[in-house]
């Protein structure tokens, strides 16, 4: 019997943190063994060197022509905070974005991709603040796209007891989209990959692959710290679901409150589920170190 092929769409916002790499590159790494079409990356903040980032590791695992858009507005996470690991990415590894080149806009991609998807079929994943992800469902045609042809939003966003930067970065997109959002949903919560520290060693891989020296770049040159792997709690359930790490919740309801703190509810007809550590986080942050392959 032939296996059905995931069809995956990625919103990150690459840059300000190294797990959105980790998790772009677990994804490539799954999709080896969970065959995967990558129908669209798009990045949700206004970092000029995000997309080149994107593309590059794309390039690194084989697949240059994925499309990639970019969150249209300026001033929305483009500090040289944000720039630590993927200006250098992008300006000294093969990419289609390095700067001037501008990437196009992240809701004509989506919508895009979204268009050429077979019904419920898609699997769209999203691992930075909602806002591409609000924009795209606050448009007519994107909400309907969305309604047709996702069959599930995966998101790393929320915490179970205090608000959490990705949606705090944007309380509103949130809002929307916990609200709105026409699909099950799936979160990873702070929590989950809070204590899951990866990155902390990268086998053979070569120190010159955009992973390793995304994390050594981040880590300011210290190349044990390794990060916490938020991002990559989402990315891992995206394409290999639970096994043998996670469980999720009971269904529930999610509300987001003016401070952007999350609130649960218990409900058999709710549309999210949580994802929760089943394994020890050290032995999940061993697993994924010893998958790091080129």
């Amino acid at each position: 019997m032939k296996t059905k092929r995931i069809q995956l769409i990625l919103d990150t916002d690459i840059g300000p943190d190294c797990d959105d790499v980790g998790a772009l590159a677990l994804l490539h790494i799954l999709a080896r063994k969970h065959p995967t079409d990558f129908l669209a990356m798009t990045n949700c903040t206004s970092n000029p060197y995000a997309c080149g980032t994107i593309d590059a590791v794309n390039r690194c695992y084989g697949h240059p022509n994925i499309p990639i858009g970019t969150y249209e507005k300026s001033g929305f996470l483009e500090d040289g905070a944000s720039q630590k690991y993927n200006r250098y990415i992008t300006l000294n590894y093969e990419n289609a974005y390095r700067p001037p080149t501008t990437p196009p806009g992240a809701i004509s991609v989506l919508k895009k991709a979204l268009r050429g998807a077979e019904n419920k079929s898609v699997t769209f994943l999203a691992i930075g603040p909602l806002n591409n992800v609000a924009n795209l469902i606050r448009d007519s045609e994107g909400y309907n796209l969305v309604k047709e042809k996702v069959s599930c939003l995966v998101t790393m966003s929320t915490g179970l007891v205090k608000p959490e930067w990705n949606v705090v970065m944007d309380i509103p997109a949130a809002q929307t989209v916990f609200d709105k959002w026409p699909t099950p949903i799936v979160i990873s919560v702070y929590e989950t990959g809070e204590s899951i520290i990866t990155g902390r060693s990268f086998g053979s891989m070569s120190p010159y692959h955009p992973l390793p020296v995304a994390y050594r770049l981040h880590a300011d040159g210290d190349e044990k710290r390794g990060r916490m792997s938020w991002d990559l709690t989402a990315a891992w359930y995206a394409l290999a679901g639970t096994e043998p790490f996670f469980y999720l919740s009971s269904p529930c309801n999610v509300t987001i409150d003016s401070s952007g703190l999350a609130i649960f509810q218990d409900d058999d007809q709710g549309k999210c589920r949580i994802l929760h550590n089943r394994m020890h986080p050290e032995e999940i942050a061993q697993h994924i170190d010893s998958m790091w392959t080129e």
